[in-house]
């Protein structure tokens, strides 16, 4: 906290802006690009990180890099209302692959607290777009509607009622 922003300025959201561009496939950085980076990359210079000094890194850091103290109250604050909207659209039983980004984002949480903004951003895409892509191609192999299909019995069961059975 004593390096920001006496030594740093407040960055006002750059990582968070450079994360996207960066999760993109591109060619090799060149050199002469070194303030657009993400944070993970611009850490270890303002610590000074050497071989023999260890690097750790988390969303709060980089929240308060950002935005200062403000930042790291408010930016967990929206990572847990993207969960919740996450889990507000999960299924017990996915149609698409938007019912399985709770699951994806959840399961990024361990990693989450040891990386930057551009880690979680880009694990959470490539799963994302992976499995979009399976569901797709299963849709066309099936040669079914690209698009949610519930069977009747699905849509009319309360499966409520079956997991309360299961588990008493």
């Amino acid at each position: 906290m004593h390096q920001v922003p006496a030594s740093s300025p407040y960055l006002y959201g750059e990582t968070y802006f450079s994360s996207l561009k960066y999760a993109l496939p591109s060619g090799t950085l060149s050199g002469a690009e070194t303030e657009n980076l993400p944070a993970a990359l611009r850490f270890p210079s303002l610590i000074n990180y050497t071989a023999n000094s260890g690097l750790g890194f988390s969303p709060i850091a980089e929240a308060y890099w950002n935005f200062g103290l403000v930042g790291a109250f408010l930016v967990p604050v929206f990572i847990g209302s993207v969960m919740r909207w996450c889990y507000a659209r999960s299924r017990a039983f996915a149609m698409t692959p938007l019912h399985l980004l709770y699951a994806i984002t959840l399961a990024r949480v361990p990693i989450a607290l040891r990386s930057d903004f551009l880690q979680q951003y880009k694990g959470v895409l490539i799963a994302l777009t992976l499995i979009t892509i399976v569901w797709y191609v299963d849709r066309i192999i099936a040669g079914r509607h690209v698009g949610p299909e519930v069977p009747d019995e699905i849509r009319s069961a309360d499966l409520s009622s079956d997991l309360n059975e299961a588990n008493p």
